[in-house]
């Protein structure tokens, strides 16, 4: 997203240009795109853009426009690089007090619980704090969408962070109850040392089946070296691995190694885990988000609900 402004074109310069005509006409034919209202960028910039990058474009046109505008939610996950599930929102969301009435003044979505006495300078923009921003994503997103935020304000060495007694207490001190207990559920299951999205999202779901969680980033030793795991269950001595795409796509993962090299050094690396007497399952993305697949993976895997290792541990 460097130097964007300098190929965003204005309403007021197309009709300085003296053939506004000839612009939309362009516009039409798909050279050009409308960002916001009034504000056009060239499809070869908009192109290079990928969807968060879109997304904080139009943040930053509106706080142009509205240089006291407090941004919240998804916009302030944005600016503080937040992981997000799913797509981006189409506006930019602020916050407002309850009292303001009347419509915006530009295409935002608005949220009249106040703004809050503390806020946070981002990227040249005013927004709401580290542990606001997470409380509201877990509030009002899907207790996989908090977890996700949660587990990234925890992490240590991802830039900003938060600690858990800040998040709870942003929480309690929240002014809207709306979605209250699904946000102290990712408090609760939210944990730093998670290293990817599709481990938090992983986690999510073994919450949400009833599994009983894993210890997580379980170190093993062999006469090879150190092995660190995704998830361990002691109880069955089991290992849980995650396999993102970008372990085997991603070039600064790979390391200047092929994708066919890091395939077979994980199965060395799985070779050892076994030979330590330990089970391994693994799964990626389409079983992490896919409730039944998930189930029915840990199930054979020998995984049972909370319940059932609650009952197996007071025998």
């Amino acid at each position: 997203m460097l130097g964007w402004r300098e190929h965003l074109i204005r309403a007021d310069e197309i009709v300085r240009s003296g053939s506004p005509g000839a612009f939309y006409r362009a516009e039409r034919a798909g050279r050009f795109v409308r960002v916001a209202h009034g504000i056009h960028l060239p499809r070869r910039i908009w192109d290079e853009l990928d969807a968060e990058q879109r997304y904080l474009l139009r943040v930053h046109i509106v706080g142009e426009r509205w240089p006291d505008a407090v941004f919240s939610h998804a916009s302030a996950a944005a600016l503080w690089g937040l992981p997000r599930l799913g797509p981006w929102p189409e506006r930019p969301e602020v916050l407002a007090d309850a009292a303001t009435g009347g419509r915006s003044r530009v295409a935002v979505t608005r949220h009249t619980e106040g703004v809050p006495g503390a806020t946070a300078v981002v990227l040249g923009l005013r927004v709401t704090t580290l542990a606001r921003t997470v409380v509201d994503v877990a509030r009002t997103g899907s207790l996989t969408a908090g977890v996700v935020a949660v587990d990234a304000a925890l992490a240590p060495g991802n830039g900003a962070t938060a600690s858990a007694d800040h998040l709870l207490q942003e929480l309690v001190d929240h002014p809207s109850a709306r979605g209250r207990s699904r946000a102290f559920a990712a408090l609760e299951l939210g944990d730093g040392r998670s290293q990817s999205v599709g481990e938090s999202v992983s986690r999510a779901s073994m919450y949400r089946l009833g599994f009983h969680m894993p210890e997580l980033q379980k170190e093993f030793v062999d006469d090879q070296g150190s092995m660190w795991v995704d998830f361990w269950w002691p109880e069955l001595n089991l290992v849980g691995e995650f396999d993102g795409e970008t372990k085997y796509t991603d070039p600064a993962m790979l390391r200047g190694r092929t994708t066919a090299e890091v395939l077979v050094a994980e199965k060395w690396r799985e070779d050892r885990l076994r030979a330590l007497g330990l089970g391994v399952v693994r799964w990626g993305w389409d079983v992490a988000t896919s409730l039944p697949l998930l189930r029915a993976r840990l199930s054979a895997a020998g995984l049972r609900d909370r319940r059932a290792h609650s009952a197996m541990r007071a025998k």
